[in-house]
C-alpha cells in the first residue's frame, strides 16, 4: 500500500520547482502549492492513479518512473509512455475535474508528490499569465498527441518504433529543442514487453526491429537499457515514410550535434567516451 511521508516540505517544494510549467511562477505561489501538497511512497506495481478514477490531483515523481496505460476487457495491454521525475502527470484530468484517462503504474519503488486539485486551480486562476501558460501547455500537449496518433496510424512498424525511441529519449515532458544539453537522451530503461505495449505489437516484432537497428548502428542494448548511438540514423528511420514534425526534428538534430561534440572532446589517453554534462539547473 502507498505510504504517506510527512515533514518533507522542502523536498516537495524542490520537486514542484522541477516542473517546467511551474518553474517561472512566483516563489510564494510555489510555497503555497507545496504547503498543500503531499508526499507519497509507492511500491513497484502500485498504481499512482487509475483509469476512470476521479482526478484528485497532479503527480510529480521525485524518483523512479511510471508506465502510463490501460488494459482492455480482453486483457490486452496498451501503454502510452514511460514518465519520469519532474514531469506533471494528470494535468488535464486534474484541471477539468474529470477522471484519469490511463493508469499510472510504478515501474519500481518510487516517491511522488501529489498536488491536490484545489491548490492547483487556485494557483492558476490567481493570475492571467499562469492561466495563459496552462493554455499553452495544453496546446503543446494536443500537438504532441496528434503527432503520436499520426505516427501510429500511418507509419510502418519500423518508423513507429523509431518514433517511440526518440520520444522516450526526450529530457522534457513536451518535445522541445531548448537546452539540448540539459539531460542525456541517449540511454533509457525499457523492457521489450513495455515497448510492445506502446507499439500495440508482439514482443517478437519488437525484438526483430531492435536487432535490425542494432546492425544499422542506430542503437545499442545494455540489459534493459537502450542507448541511441546515432540520432541522425534514428531520424532517417523515422522519416522513411514521411518527414516528422519540425520541432521534433530540431530536437533530434540538436541531440546528435551534442553527442558528436562530446565525442570530439573525448580524452585520447583514456579511450573512454566523454560524459554528458548536465545543465546547471535541473530540468524535467
Amino acid at each position: 500500500m502507498a505510504t504517506r511521508i510527512i515533514d518533507q516540505n522542502d523536498l516537495i517544494e524542490a520537486t514542484l520547482r522541477r516542473v517546467d510549467l511551474f518553474a517561472p511562477w512566483p516563489a510564494e505561489v510555489l510555497i503555497r502549492m507545496a504547503a498543500g501538497s503531499q508526499l507519497w511512497r509507492f511500491a513497484k506495481g502500485e498504481a499512482l492513479y487509475e483509469v476512470g478514477a476521479p482526478a484528485r490531483g497532479i503527480f510529480v515523481l521525485v524518483d523512479g518512473s511510471v508506465i502510463d496505460g490501460r488494459t482492455s476487457s480482453n486483457g490486452r495491454i496498451m501503454a502510452t509512455s514511460i514518465l519520469r521525475p519532474g514531469w506533471p502527470l494528470g494535468v488535464r484530468a486534474t484541471w477539468s475535474g474529470n477522471s484519469y484517462g490511463y493508469t499510472g503504474t510504478a515501474r519500481s519503488d518510487l516517491t511522488a508528490v501529489l498536488l491536490p486539485r484545489a491548490q492547483f486551480r487556485e494557483a492558476v486562476l490567481g493570475d492571467p499569465k499562469r492561466l495563459e501558460a496552462l493554455t499553452d501547455f495544453f496546446c503543446t500537449q494536443i500537438a504532441q498527441d496528434m503527432e503520436g496518433l499520426r505516427l501510429r496510424g500511418l507509419g510502418s512498424p519500423r518508423c513507429v518504433m523509431a518514433g517511440y525511441l526518440a520520444f522516450l529519449s526526450r529530457p522534457t515532458f513536451h518535445i522541445s529543442a531548448d537546452d539540448p544539453g540539459a539531460a542525456d537522451p541517449t540511454a533509457f530503461d525499457i523492457t521489450q514487453d513495455e515497448l510492445a505495449a506502446m507499439l500495440f505489437s508482439a514482443r517478437q516484432t519488437v525484438n526483430r526491429l531492435m536487432k535490425a537497428m542494432e546492425r544499422e548502428g542506430v542503437l545499442r542494448r545494455e540489459g534493459n537499457r537502450l542507448r541511441i548511438v546515432d540520432f541522425l540514423k534514428l531520424l532517417a528511420v523515422m522519416e522513411e515514410d514521411e518527414p516528422v514534425h519540425p520541432a521534433w526534428r530540431e530536437q533530434i538534430v540538436a541531440w546528435d550535434a551534442r553527442l558528436k561534440a562530446l565525442a570530439a572532446e573525448r580524452p585520447a589517453t583514456t579511450g573512454k567516451p566523454a560524459q554528458w554534462a548536465p545543465a546547471s539547473s535541473p530540468r524535467a
